[in-house]
């Protein structure tokens, strides 16, 4: 963890300043996710990303949502490399 915020502007600083040229942030776009069928994406990929971590056990149906999501502030973004969706974030 970075305790001096210096640090980390100088490390975002320097990233804009390179090229993205063939790097996998070129490869990357974000959507925010507004269908069911995305939502179905990103509840996998969240279930899999916790059950993999150890906070959920196994359930049948391999998808994870809870009431934030039904939040009319939260919103749900999907990480895509390509065609693939690769993560996702709620905001």
């Amino acid at each position: 963890m970075v305790n001096d915020p210096g640090v980390a502007t100088t490390h975002i600083n320097r990233l804009s300043n390179e090229s993205l040229e063939g790097s996998i942030a070129e490869q990357l776009f974000a959507k925010i996710v507004t269908d069911a069928q995305d939502f179905e994406v990103a509840f996998a990929l969240r279930y899999r990303a916790y059950f993999n971590a150890g906070y959920l056990k196994n359930i049948d149906h391999h998808s994870f949502s809870d009431i934030y999501d039904d939040r009319p502030s939260s919103k749900t973004i999907l990480i895509y490399r390509g065609e693939q969706a690769v993560g996702s974030i709620r905001v």
